[in-house]
C-alpha cells in the first residue's frame, strides 16, 4: 500500500482547487451522473489553473469508493496516452469526501444524454447538440472511438470493468472520450450490479476480464443504434437481482432510413 501511495503521490490535487475548478461543483458544471449498487457517480466540467496556465478539465467524483481501489485506478489510468481516453492530470482522495479523477478535455457531453436514454433535468443541455443531430456517420464514428479505446486499455493490461454509455463522453466533434476507473484485472473482483456486466461474471462471481468489457461494448451498440435502454435498469435495487434479458428493440427509424443503401451518403 506504501509504495502504491508513493507511485502516485506526485499527482495529488489539492480538494480545495478542485472545488473552485468547478464552482463548488455546481449542478451548472454537471455533464454526467449515474448510480451503480455501491458507488454514485457524477461527472463535472471546470477550469483549472495548472503549470502557469488555465486548462479545461472534467472531473469524476466517485462516492463511495475507497482510497486503495481509487489508487490503484489511479495507477493505470497516469499509463494512458490515446485519443479516445481523456488526458489524466491528476486526483484526490477524502474519506468524507469521496475519490476525484481530474482529466484535460475540452467541451464534452455524456453519450448517455445525448441519447436521451435516461435523462436527467439536473444536467444542462448544450444548445447545438441534440439527439437529431446524430447521424449513422456519426453513431459509427463513435463507436470505433470506443472501440479504439478499449482496445488500448487492454493492450496496456487492464480494464475499464464498469464499462456503460453513461461511461462515454463526446467533443464538439463526436469523437468519442471514454472516463472511469480502469483498474488491473487482478485486483477487479466482481462488485458491481448493471446490465452491461456479462453472465457468466456474474453467475459465477468472478473477477472480471477484457471479455467483460466487450459484453459490456455490445451492449452500447444496443444503446447507441436502438437510442434507448437496452436492458431493465429496475433490478438494480434488489437483494438477489436476477440477469435481465436484453428486451427485443429496433432501430431508430431515422437511423434504419439513413442505413438503407439509398441513403448512403449519411454512412
Amino acid at each position: 500500500m506504501s509504495s502504491l501511495f508513493k507511485e502516485v503521490d506526485y499527482l495529488r490535487i489539492p480538494y480545495a482547487d478542485i472545488k473552485a475548478a468547478t464552482n463548488n461543483f455546481d449542478i451548472v458544471n454537471m455533464i454526467g451522473i449515474y448510480h451503480s449498487k455501491n458507488v454514485n457517480y457524477y461527472v463535472y466540467e471546470g477550469e483549472l489553473f495548472r503549470s502557469g496556465k488555465r486548462i479545461n478539465i472534467i472531473v469524476e467524483r466517485i462516492l463511495g469508493i475507497q482510497e486503495v481501489q481509487l489508487l490503484e485506478g489511479v495507477s493505470v489510468i497516469s499509463r494512458f496516452k490515446h485519443n479516445n481516453i481523456p488526458t489524466f492530470v491528476g486526483f484526490c482522495y477524502d474519506k468524507y469526501l469521496g475519490g476525484y479523477l481530474v482529466s484535460e478535455c475540452e467541451f464534452m457531453e455524456s453519450l448517455e444524454q445525448i441519447l436521451n436514454i435516461t435523462p436527467n433535468p439536473s444536467i444542462r443541455k448544450s444548445e447545438y447538440r441534440i439527439r437529431e443531430n446524430l447521424t449513422c456517420y456519426h453513431m459509427l464514428q463513435i463507436c470505433l472511438g470506443v472501440a479504439r479505446a478499449l482496445s488500448h486499455i487492454h493492450d496496456c493490461h487492464a480494464i475499464h470493468g464498469s464499462f456503460n454509455s453513461y461511461k462515454i463522453f463526446l467533443d464538439k466533434d463526436f469523437e468519442a472520450k471514454v472516463v472511469g476507473l480502469f483498474e488491473n484485472p487482478e485486483y477487479f473482483p466482481l462488485t458491481r450490479y448493471t446490465c452491461y456486466v456479462d453472465p457468466e461474471s456474474e453467475c459465477l462471481n468472478i473477477f472480471l476480464t477484457p471479455k467483460s468489457d466487450v459484453y459490456s461494448f455490445g451492449v452500447v451498440l444496443i444503446d447507441v443504434f436502438c437510442q434507448q435502454h437496452a436492458a431493465d435498469q429496475s433490478w438494480h435495487y434488489l437483494e438477489f437481482p436476477e440477469i435481465p434479458e436484453i428486451e427485443y428493440t429496433h432501430f431508430d427509424d431515422n437511423i434504419r432510413k439513413q442505413m438503407n443503401s439509398k441513403a448512403r451518403p449519411f454512412c
